[in-house]
């Protein structure tokens, strides 16, 4: 009976020891940035690989695996690393942020504006409104809509921005924000419904009167 016991007593250790012994999804994501700043990319990918299969809901782990598939040129990889990521950490906003950059990337450009849309959306409080991440979001759309020339959207992005920034007390994206805005609305003149309503549209003076 004794012996039985000591045997079982020693059983547990050893499955103690190799819990002990078990890398978490961190470690493991850490160890895959470590080889992926070495420029292992193959070890680096199995270390993500690793960190998803010992946790499904390693959030980390999906947006490293993603990252760097989007970096080596395989964006529709990219897009399903991250897609999966979010299917099972629906309010990890880094990782939706990174597959609206790929989807735009990849040509999926109004999937990657609802990502957008949804991150600027999914605000609780002024204090996760004045969040880096969200004005990362904002900034991207800017960039996007630059690229296609759609500069009143542009400004309004720009807006938006300006207006989160002031509220986080950044003053360095505050004074970048405020001269696009500026330079914008010049750019914009006639066709800016805040600096330039029509007389006899009372929508277009709705929009003036709420922005100053």
């Amino acid at each position: 009976m004794r012996a039985r016991a000591v045997m079982a007593f020693g059983a547990l250790l050893l499955v103690g020891n190799a819990r002990a012994d078990t890398p978490s999804c961190e470690e493991l994501v850490r160890q895959g940035r470590a080889y992926e700043a070495s420029s292992d990319q193959d070890r680096a990918l199995a270390r993500y690989g690793e960190a998803i299969q010992l946790d499904g809901a390693c959030g980390v782990g999906y947006l490293a695996m993603g990252e760097l598939r989007a970096h080596i040129g395989d964006g529709r990889e990219a897009e399903r690393v991250l897609s999966a990521g979010l299917e099972r950490v629906p309010r990890m906003r880094a990782a939706r942020l990174s597959r609206a950059r790929v989807r735009r990337a990849i040509g999926m450009r109004a999937d990657a504006e609802d990502d957008i849309r949804a991150i600027v959306d999914d605000v609780g409080s002024e204090e996760d409104a004045a969040r880096p991440l969200t004005i990362a979001a904002l900034r991207a759309v800017a960039g996007w809509y630059e690229e296609d020339r759609a500069r009143p959207a542009e400004l309004a992005a720009w807006r938006r921005i300006l207006f989160m920034a002031t509220r986080a007390e950044d003053a360095t994206v505050t004074r970048e924000a405020t001269a696009m805005v500026r330079a914008l609305t010049i750019v914009v003149g006639i066709a800016d419904p805040v600096t330039a309503p029509a007389r006899r549209d009372p929508f277009r003076l709705m929009l003036a009167r709420v922005a100053r």
